[in-house]
């Protein structure tokens, strides 16, 4: 397995990672007891966890990446190229992307398959008698009844109009950019994530520096002004939603999804993300250069635990070829929002 690392809402990490991490979180919360932590994980007892830890030989070093969730999510709505534009300036290593797809088979990048919550949809008069009640059954915890505009029953000019707002369960996070950015499309993504790679490169070659050098001048950058210099090898994040959903109406995802980025101008990593095995099998046979991260709901982690099965878990996943996981957070920590210190 691949270490891979946190980003908005899931924390993405090895299986080992997520064994040790969750025993540390249970002994400094005062959660649960060491004789079960050590039941669980048939590790050594919880006591000498944090003492573990720190020992050189315990792991090797681990290469942190920061993966912008939905693009700069915290300052610009998800998913619109100037979230994206705001992920790379920060420093990004990896943007990550949910596609959906129209109903004449375009992929477009949302998160969610119903556009009532994050654009103006409701506002336009054509719009009105598409609200659709639909069932669409997943396995990322998401409610597979809903109300509302889809994107499988909307054409990519229809979608064109609309304008990105904040969805209302952030409530605490500034309106100032609402309806002004449209949906892009995944074509449009990858050429515009490239594009400003391009940039960034041509800096780096301009200024004659090797890849050492180049790594050091980012360092100093860190220190001057507090962020990151944009990473030129970014790559794509991208998750399949609802895959068996959308195949079940007769629009496929991982087809198009190779085909688009294959026809674009982006030439970085790409890793494929979904909490549908089926899909990470399609995807593996499609693309098996590409790295492939299978998510995991609280429930998933729940159940493998009460169960005593989380390492026949991990070892299944492994032996299907996939690199990494990516738990909910609130399966490592009680409290996301308020981790221990």
């Amino acid at each position: 397995f691949s270490p891979l690392v946190p980003q908005g809402f899931r924390c993405l990490i090895t299986p080992r990672q997520y064994i040790d991490i969750r025993r540390c979180a249970s002994a400094i919360t005062g959660s649960g007891t060491g004789e079960q932590q050590h039941t669980l994980t048939n590790e050594v007892p919880l006591s000498k966890v944090a003492e573990s830890s720190q020992t050189p030989k315990s792991r090797p070093p681990v290469k942190v990446h920061v993966i912008a969730h939905r693009g700069a999510s915290g300052s610009i709505p998800d998913h619109t190229l100037e979230s994206y534009r705001a992920a790379f300036l920060e420093g990004a290593d990896w943007i990550e992307i949910d596609v959906q797809r129209t109903a004449d088979g375009h992929l477009v990048v949302n998160h969610d398959i119903d556009l009532g919550d994050v654009t103006d949809v409701a506002d336009w008069e054509w719009a009105r008698p598409l609200r659709r009640r639909i069932r669409a059954p997943s396995e990322d915890g998401e409610r597979a009844v809903m109300e509302g505009w889809m994107v499988s029953k909307l054409t990519l000019e229809q979608i064109k109009e609309l304008r990105v707002r904040r969805s209302d369960q952030f409530g605490n996070r500034s309106k100032e950019h609402d309806l002004i950015y449209e949906i892009p499309t995944l074509a449009e993504t990858c050429d515009f994530v490239q594009k400003m790679s391009d940039s960034e490169k041509c800096l780096r070659m301009d200024q004659c520096m090797t890849k050492e050098e180049w790594l050091e001048h980012r360092n100093r950058y860190v220190l001057k002004f507090g962020r990151c210099r944009p990473n030129p090898d970014v790559g794509l994040y991208i998750e399949t939603k609802r895959p068996a959903w959308y195949r079940s109406i007769g629009l496929p995802l991982e087809e198009k999804l190779v085909e688009t980025v294959d026809a674009s101008s982006f030439k970085g990593p790409v890793i494929i993300q979904s909490f549908e095995e089926d899909s990470l099998k399609r995807m593996q046979e499609l693309k098996p250069e590409w790295k492939q991260v299978k998510l995991l709901t609280k429930e998933d982690i729940d159940i493998s635990i009460e169960s005593d099965c989380l390492d026949k878990m991990m070892k299944d996943f492994a032996a299907l070829g996939i690199d990494g996981i990516g738990p909910d957070k609130s399966s490592i920590l009680p409290d996301p929002t308020s981790p221990p210190e």
